[in-house]
């Protein structure tokens, strides 16, 4: 049957082995039969691809007034998942105003929800929605170009 679609069941096979020696796939043995699911390690990559192609699409380029504060406190044994969420924030040009605490100018709320959703921290992500500053509005407002 596999055939008649223009699939090569030897193919088939080896790809099935070469990805689950990859640790891409988990291969249980049900009733005799094989199944195959995907791994962490799998999961990870595409979470990983989703990522680097994520955008920060802005709703609006005017500024409503409010100032967005991310603050996030990731645990040292998920340093490498930091960094990246870190990196991220670099990227879409937040102004950071301590080593964990980032401010944007306009809406943000649902793409850095969804990053950390996609890196699995999102509990130690706090989005903060806010009129002030305090001492360093005058700063942010200029990084921005508010005046």
């Amino acid at each position: 049957m596999l055939m008649e679609l223009g699939f090569d069941p030897f193919q088939i096979n080896k790809t099935l082995k070469r990805l689950t020696k990859q640790e891409y796939l988990d291969k249980k043995l049900d009733e005799k039969l094989e199944k195959y699911r995907l791994a962490q390690k799998c999961i990870d990559k595409i979470n990983f691809l989703k990522l680097e192609s994520a955008k920060l699409e802005l709703q609006s380029k005017k500024w409503d007034g409010y100032w967005r504060v991310i603050i996030f406190d990731i645990p040292e044994e998920k340093r490498q998942i930091r960094n990246v969420f870190r990196e991220k924030i670099y990227e879409w040009e937040f102004y950071k105003l301590q080593n964990s605490v980032f401010v944007y100018s306009f809406a943000c709320e649902k793409e850095v929800g969804n990053i950390a959703r996609i890196l699995g921290i999102e509990n130690c992500v706090l989005i903060l929605k806010t009129k002030h500053l305090g001492y360093a509005e005058s700063r942010v407002r200029r990084f921005f170009g508010i005046s």
